[in-house]
């Protein structure tokens, strides 16, 4: 188009024959040509205070650069011409709701040029459904300095497209780089195979350019200038969409301080206040994400869905000259770090407390959370509890005894273990064990299987005497899971029994999203790995939403019933007792239909005169069709008729397409599968490369038991759960056993150090030894503490809590040359993880 149109009209007929619409859609425009929906705004491209009412209209609207560069942006560019030359140089483009882009009538109108010959229907890749929408904006803005002059447009989306959601992945841009690498590869003749084996081999070693503008940090700085100056209000690389998400901050300044830095995006604000506020909270570690191996604590909830939120993200370092990361985590920086986000989401919403939080065996995780919340719940994560179990079972059962005995007694503590489990009375607890030592007591008597007996009397000792202490006990048995339901308010299925969630988040974390940064397997920046949390955690609960989202739409589509021909299907019908409900319009038949397996609970099938029919049974729930249930259902129907004992018609759809029009008509719901034949999938099972699945299979196993379906009717106060639950109690048992086995294992040394050192006439002197008179000297102080406190009475020191709000590092210095030096965090050479699930 040579000549402009005036920009005093509205969208002529030509620009809107640019939009892609159905001829109904093309109707409804031409009547609201004239109506309150189309809008024209008129700007100066003089005046900024006109240009700012532009930009806020373009973003309400979303339509400035940032939403326009969302995967899940619903405009899609249709038509855009130029006209002028330099400064005068303006472009309009018309953008379109991507719910009202008809794909048909793009493939009609390239049909009409000639650009296509093909004749079967496109197929729709837009990652929105098509709601028939009219929403479209014309903008027109200056090229050189995007000083926008006009806006028209319709900007009323109609209901079915607020209520869309995406339907598949939205196209991913192609990075830069790769783009002009393939580019030249076909300029030279490659193949395809040729160019996509280049890419792997770039991707693999890290060698497209520009990966680390992508995550926007500055790679000549270090990490820590680099976290202080999109923190610092007064530097000129200061971020507030950064500073809004962290809600504490603290520099490593000195040698004895920690690099300390919390994140919580508003949304996840949100999420916590929703699902983990009076319900569950998912608490555990991981290590080894970035560079200077920091400790990233991560706190995780629930939806309705049961699905995997994570709500914050702590990161800390251990103290300048540490030997290992854990010699600086505690309970004492994990207090202070939850108890600072919780004063945030205080201060925000009102309240905030869980009800009961699930972590792994690691005491220090229990502490912090008890002192914060005393009244929380405390569970023990059945997978990380089995795992001790299991380490110390198979550490004694490494005697010289036969097999056969060995087996036999592996067989009887495995099924102690899954007992144990199950009990909700501390009686009935203590009395397995008492009788299972009763039980290897005799057997000992047997030469042959002496050995395995005092093998799975050690294991029983074990189990006695450091996981059954009362208030132990209801951390990890069903009791406490019982009161945590009954707390809640929600049944006791809904209570996750191990903290798998987070384990998979950290595996999709790690396995996904970290290591497309990683450079020839160099750990990531921890800057870069703070703004990988920031940023681009959208793209991962993206991507999961689709991956879940896709599912339950296919699975829906398939779970209708229409009835295909299928003769193994027919002579495969058994059927059972049958039941007879209707009305004068629709006569429905009832009835039920034991599984062919060993399923305790019968399928119900019904068949409707209307054409509706469902089953429980999962062949129906997972693949539509007619079951063979309901085909046997449909042989007593038809005979029923042909004996003149029914009268009204029955009708069968053989298509989906009708079925599907049925359903729809009648708005009959879909329905779930039979208890005894269901199937629980693993959290965010299409990321995993781990096995996660079967450390939950792990702990269902552990769980199955009859005692688990409890009615929460009960008092739980009689199984031992009310006022008494003390998770304090359990703690100080769990350190008391693990102190007492230390000091087991370090007292002869120590001994034979007093020995060396009364055979000296001089002290020596070394870094070992003072550093050593150091940690003696604080033992002492610690041990001298402790005894002066009351046992009824003890205090519990509250660390002081800075740096929160938006306040953060606000009195570090702006300029580089003045600021003050500041350490990298954790300066270790090499650090080892604690393991939580030790044997004690």
């Amino acid at each position: 188009m040579s000549v402009p149109p005036s920009p005093n009209h509205k969208l002529t007929w030509a620009e809107k024959g640019k939009l892609f619409v159905s001829l109904s859609c093309l109707t409804r425009l031409s009547s609201n040509k004239a109506s309150s929906k189309n809008i024209e705004l008129l700007f100066d491209i003089d005046n900024s205070h006109q240009q700012e009412s532009a930009h806020s209209s373009l973003i309400e609207m979303g339509l400035d650069s940032a939403s326009q560069n969302a995967l899940e942006s619903r405009w899609t560019t249709q038509y855009s011409v130029k006209w002028g030359h330099g400064t005068q140089e303006q472009k309009r483009t018309l953008f379109q709701c991507a719910c009202g882009y008809h794909v048909q009538a793009r493939q009609q109108r390239e049909s009409n040029k000639g650009m296509n010959c093909k004749t079967e229907n496109w197929e729709r890749w837009v990652p929105y459904p098509f709601t028939a929408c009219l929403a479209h904006v014309e903008v027109t803005e200056q090229v050189r300095d995007q000083v926008i002059s006009r806006i028209a447009s319709i900007v009323e989306h109609n209901s079915q497209c607020h209520a869309a959601v995406l339907e598949r992945l939205p196209p991913i841009p192609l990075h830069n780089h790769v783009y002009e690498v393939a580019l030249e590869q076909l300029r030279n003749g490659a193949s395809l195979t040729a160019i996509q084996e280049t890419n792997r081999k770039m991707l693999e070693a890290k060698t497209y350019q520009g990966l680390d503008k992508e995550l926007g940090y500055d790679p000549p700085l270090q990490p820590q200038y680099n976290v202080d100056d999109w923190l610092n209000c007064k530097s000129r690389s200061f971020r507030p969409e950064i500073a809004a998400a962290v809600f504490h901050y603290s520099a490593q300044a000195d040698a004895g301080d920690q690099f300390e830095i919390c994140i919580s995006t508003p949304e996840m604000d949100d999420c916590a206040c929703k699902y983990a506020h009076h319900s569950q909270l998912v608490l555990d570690g991981t290590f080894g994400v970035c560079s200077s191996r920091l400790l990233l604590f991560i706190a995780l909830t629930v939806d309705e869905d049961n699905k995997g939120i994570p709500v914050a993200l702590f990161l800390f370092s251990a103290e300048t000259g540490a030997k290992a990361t854990h010699a600086s985590y505690n309970s004492a920086i994990l207090e202070k770090l939850i108890r600072t986000w919780k004063l945030r989401l205080e201060t925000k919403f009102g309240s905030f407390e869980p009800y009961s939080a699930i972590t792994n065996t690691d005491t220090k995780e229990h502490g912090a959370l008890v002192r914060i919340w005393p009244q929380i719940i405390l569970l023990i994560c059945k997978f990380h509890l089995r795992q001790c179990w299991t380490n110390h079972r198979k550490k004694s059962l490494r005697c010289k005894a036969p097999e056969f005995w060995k087996n036999h007694v592996r067989t009887v503590l495995q099924k102690l273990e899954v007992d144990l489990l199950a009990t909700v009375d501390y009686s009935i607890a203590t009395n397995i064990l008492v009788n299972h030592k009763h039980f290897f007591d005799t057997l000992i008597l047997n030469p042959e299987a002496k050995r395995a007996s005092e093998a799975g009397l050690e294991h029983v000792k074990y189990l006695q005497n450091y996981w059954m202490s009362r208030s132990l006990w209801e951390s990890w048995s069903e009791c406490g899971r019982l009161a945590a339901a009954a707390r809640i308010g929600i049944p006791i299925e809904g209570i996750i029994p191990t903290t798998n969630h987070l384990e998979s988040f950290n595996a999709v974390l790690k396995r996904k999203y970290v290591a497309r940064y990683l450079r020839s397997g160099h750990r990531l920046r921890f800057d870069a790995l703070i703004l990988l949390l920031i940023y681009h955690r959208h793209l991962l609960v993206l991507q999961q939403t689709y991956h879940e989202n896709e599912k339950e739409s296919a699975r829906l589509r398939r779970c209708i019933c229409w009835w295909p021909l299928d003769e193994e299907r027919n002579q495969r019908a058994r059927l059972h007792s049958i039941s007879w409900t209707g009305s004068s319009e629709v006569v429905t038949y009832v009835a039920r239909c034991n599984p062919s397996g060993s399923g305790p609970t019968p399928y119900r099938v019904s068949i409707s005169s209307s054409g509706i029919a469902l089953c429980t049974c999962t062949d129906f729930y997972n693949n539509g069709k007619a079951c063979k249930h309901m085909r046997a259902l449909r042989i007593v129907i038809d005979s029923w008729i042909a004996e003149g004992h029914i009268s009204s018609a029955f009708y069968y759809p053989a298509t989906f397409e009708k079925a599907q029009n049925i359903q729809q008509a009648a708005k009959t719901p879909l329905p779930a599968p039979s208890s005894a034949n269901s199937i629980t999938a693993a959290p965010a099972e299409d990321f995993l490369e781990a096995d996660w699945a079967m450390l939950q299979a792990i702990a269902a196993g552990a769980n199955d038991t009859d005692d688990a379906s409890v009615s929460l009717d009960r008092s739980y106060a009689g199984v031992g759960v009310g006022e008494g639950f003390s998770p304090q109690e359990g703690i100080t048992a769990q350190i008391t056993h693990r102190l007492a086995q230390e000091v087991r294992f370090l007292l002869p040394r120590l001994y034979g150090v007093e020995n060396a050192l009364s055979d000296l006439d001089t002290c020596p002197t070394s870094l070992e030894l003072t550093e050593f008179q150091q940690v003696i000297e604080s033992l002492a102080s610690c041990l001298l503490t402790l005894q002066k406190c009351s046992p009824s009475n003890p205090s519990v020191q509250v660390p002081n809590i800075t740096s929160t709000g938006n306040a953060l590092a606000g009195n570090l210095s702006a300029g580089k040359q003045s600021r003050s030096k500041l350490c990298a965090p954790s300066p270790e050479a090499k650090q080892q993880r604690k393991i939580s699930n030790s044997t004690i």
